[in-house]
């Protein structure tokens, strides 16, 4: 059987061969697996994982197999790759020297790169723990019972991939909280830069009253967990010194704070009811011609310089509404 360190290798090998773009968030849970025995097209395995519909695996790998033969034979190309069928998305791997088919099935929004690459691990994996080359087929009798053991190990295989694919999207959530607290720290220049004394402390009174309300709609919302991450990013005001920071990152690694409530979704309305909210009070105290002034000069250019990041992020008109809001 194989052994543990080969497992957590593949996990590794599977997401370093697929290296999506800064921001973008993964989609790739395989719902059906097919190991097919390509020349005569008998399903070796076939496992479902938490699956919507059980389906009739040993019926549709006929079905697989004949049209993938299809697109060789009469079309003169390779195979099918991926094809959208039946509100599923059917991604392909094959490979000559093991005469192994592989299918999978996932949703239309699953990564087909991604899941294609997966697949190519589950095929090793199966190749080397039984052993399949020419000896292999040679004595093959057809019995699949042999193959039942398989299901654990491409189950421990998606719950692993399952929490990289966490990972990676908590990492793209982080990318964009940090553009948010790129754009505080412009806030906080333009306040030290043209407050001091009793006026800086009735500003920074009046930009900390967001934190109240918005402590009060995290509550609702039941995301207290999340909470801790999102104050890091956020500027911290200490009314008893005026002075406006940060906090720091705990001790423990901040990928391990619970992700629950980390999605688009949530932060960018959370972090624009902030940012407006720095921007209604600072707007309110020059005036709407010395603060649209004073906007264009020290975020603006910040804005520009991270443009076609911030529209991989979908961040761009967001932030446009800060400067410009009325």
């Amino acid at each position: 059987m194989l052994h543990e360190n080969f497992v957590k290798d593949s996990i590794q090998d599977s997401v370093s061969h697929f290296n999506p773009g800064k921001g973008q968030i993964l989609n790739s849970p395989m719902k059906y697996l097919w190991i097919i025995e390509k020349i005569s097209s008998k399903s070796m395995f076939y496992h479902e994982f938490a699956a919507d519909h059980p389906l009739d695996g040993i019926l549709l790998s006929g079905l697989l197999s004949a049209m993938n033969s299809f697109s060789e034979g009469e079309l003169g190309d390779s195979g099918i790759e991926s094809i959208d069928m039946g509100g599923l998305r059917w991604v392909y791997f094959s490979n000559k020297d093991t005469n192994l088919m592989l299918v999978a099935a996932g949703t239309k929004e699953s990564n087909s790169t991604l899941i294609k690459a997966r697949l190519q691990i589950i095929h090793d994996m199966f190749a080397q723990n039984f052993q399949v080359d020419k000896e292999f087929w040679d004595g093959w009798n057809f019995e699949i019972s042999q193959f039942y053991g398989f299901s654990k190990i491409v189950e421990t295989l998606q719950q692993q991939w399952s929490k990289a694919d966490q990972m990676m999207n908590v990492g793209a959530i982080f990318d964009m909280m940090g553009v948010f607290q790129q754009i505080f720290y412009c806030f906080i220049k333009i306040v030290k830069e043209n407050f001091a004394g009793m006026k800086l402390h009735s500003v920074l009174k009046k930009l900390h009253t967001y934190k109240d309300r918005l402590e009060i709609w995290y509550e609702q919302q039941h995301l207290i967990d999340s909470y801790r991450v999102f104050e890091l990013f956020i500027p911290k005001i200490d009314l008893a010194t005026d002075e406006v920071a940060f906090d720091e990152a705990p001790a423990t690694n901040i990928f391990g704070i619970n992700p629950i409530g980390l999605t688009e979704d949530v932060l960018v309305p959370l972090f624009y009811l902030v940012l407006r909210h720095f921007q209604k009070t600072l707007q309110l105290e020059f005036g709407e011609s010395l603060w649209l002034m004073l906007a264009k000069k020290e975020i603006m250019p910040f804005i520009l310089e991270k443009w076609s990041f911030l529209k991989t992020l979908n961040l761009d008109k967001v932030l446009l509404c800060v400067i410009v809001a009325d």
